[in-house]
């Protein structure tokens, strides 16, 4: 049998300086991500609440049946000589209905605090931003092509979305 012996070594009370790259650190890389991810979330949180005024038919009432003076942005290509409204507002959802698609996105973030924390843990910071950021852009991008079908779909949609972004504000 041979014997080892181990050296304890002492510490010594110098700091030792280490070179970490800047352009290819793990910090940098997962700051950028946390930016686009952070700022593609925003944006799609604050999209629909924007594009809904261009989206939605808004119901005269029978006493304006003649001409009614509304102030569209020029987005909207609203023109008042040919119609009282835009061929892109295709949707009758009522005022009720357009609140509870503009809510539904606060009740998926709600729901998933506890999940989306234990979810991070799981899975590593970078992989949950690139599925959170993935998922509520999929689930934005469906958004219009569902929204000629039914409304509750939208709702739905707008649930993923919300739950999806909650936990990246963890």
């Amino acid at each position: 049998m041979v014997k080892e012996e181990f050296k304890v070594a002492k510490i010594v009370d110098m700091p030792i300086k280490v070179e970490v790259p800047l352009c290819c650190s793990l910090r940098i890389t997962l700051a950028i991500i946390a930016f686009l991810g952070f700022f593609l979330c925003y944006a799609q949180r604050n999209g629909l609440s924007v594009g809904i005024v261009c989206m939605v038919n808004q119901p005269m009432n029978s006493s304006d049946q003649q001409k009614v003076i509304r102030s569209f942005p020029p987005e909207c290509k609203y023109d008042e000589k040919t119609s009282l409204r835009s061929p892109n507002q295709v949707l009758n959802w009522s005022k009720q209905t357009q609140g509870v698609i503009l809510g539904s996105f606060y009740w998926g973030y709600m729901l998933t605090q506890v999940a989306g924390g234990i979810a991070v843990n799981y899975l590593g910071p970078q992989k949950f931003i690139a599925i959170v950021v993935f998922l509520s852009s999929l689930c934005t991008l469906l958004l219009p092509m569902v929204a000629l079908v039914n409304s509750a779909i939208v709702i739905i949609l707008r649930v993923i979305t919300g739950a999806s972004q909650e936990s990246l504000c963890l």
